[in-house]
């Protein structure tokens, strides 16, 4: 996809149609800084398209839920059934909230979630070259890749600060549920009016939620080697980056070393004395 066909602001956190007060404002929000000096945000890659989409790391529940499938089949004489192993899946749920502290952040969340939601659709290409038939079939289905921190990753591809198109964890989402803040927190409508004229920020009649709820269910395609080979995983930094021999080898190594500085300061203070 041509860069010019990325839609502006979905993988940013501050808008360019923001005032300079505005800026000001949302630099001084914690999920800002978080996002922007520590890496703190989740991201969604779709895969057909190449849009991204960034959220500020507001997440508020995140389950991991890994489930072993087997067949089980009756025999005569037998108290327990035969089990035979099918596979294992792993399936994320994930809620965040979506605050907006401003009309333009609020525009700008508006379209990130809007871009969101169209990625569930499939890819369609034209059917024929000629030109005359407004026929098409569907060409790709909505694939992604998922990233928050080093819990949602490929742990293959998972180095510190890694790009979501290599690093994110490949899989398809069942659908979102998009629950604005009606009761607390309300919308913003975008209408400012003064004592000479009425003066519009965006369309008459047109919402923005001061505060969205998203949830999303995501089924992880394990694209990267899983199990045991032996004693020892196939993939060590399954699932979530961290390879526990080098951990150990490199507090082993840590150790040895703080024995050493205190033994050579042990001899040391005794040849001084």
């Amino acid at each position: 996809m041509a860069k010019d066909d990325i839609v502006p602001g979905s993988d940013k956190f501050v808008s360019p149609s923001m005032t300079v007060g505005e800026k000001l404002n949302i630099n001084k929000d914690p999920g800002t800084l978080l996002a922007e000096k520590r890496g703190q945000f989740l991201e969604i890659f779709h895969i057909p398209s190449g849009q991204s989409v960034k959220f500020k790391a507001y997440i508020t529940d995140f389950q991991d839920k890994y489930e072993t499938e087997w067949q089980s089949a009756p025999v005569y004489g037998r108290m327990d059934p035969i089990h035979q192993y099918q596979g294992t899946k792993r399936i994320i749920t994930l809620d965040w909230e979506v605050p907006s502290m401003s009309i333009a952040e609020a525009k700008l969340n508006h379209q990130k979630m809007s871009l969101l939601f169209s990625m569930l659709y499939p890819t369609y290409d034209a059917i024929g070259t000629d030109g005359t038939s407004n026929a098409t079939s569907i060409s790709t289905s909505p694939i992604f890749r998922l990233k928050f921190a080093n819990l949602i990753q490929d742990p293959t591809n998972g180095e510190e600060g890694g790009e979501v198109e290599t690093s994110g964890l490949v899989g398809a989402i069942s659908g979102f549920i998009y629950a604005p803040d009606f009761s607390d927190a309300g919308f913003i409508d975008g209408v400012k009016s003064n004592p000479s004229s009425l003066t519009r920020q965006t369309a008459y009649g047109t919402l923005y939620p001061k505060l969205s709820k998203l949830s999303l269910e995501y089924t992880v395609f394990h694209t990267f080697q899983l199990g045991w080979k032996g004693r020892e995983k196939r993939t060590k930094e399954f699932p979530y980056g961290v390879d526990m021999s080098r951990t150990v080898a490199a507090n082993e190594e840590t150790a040895s070393g703080n024995m050493q500085e205190i033994e050579e300061a042990n001899q040391q203070a005794v040849t001084s004395g």
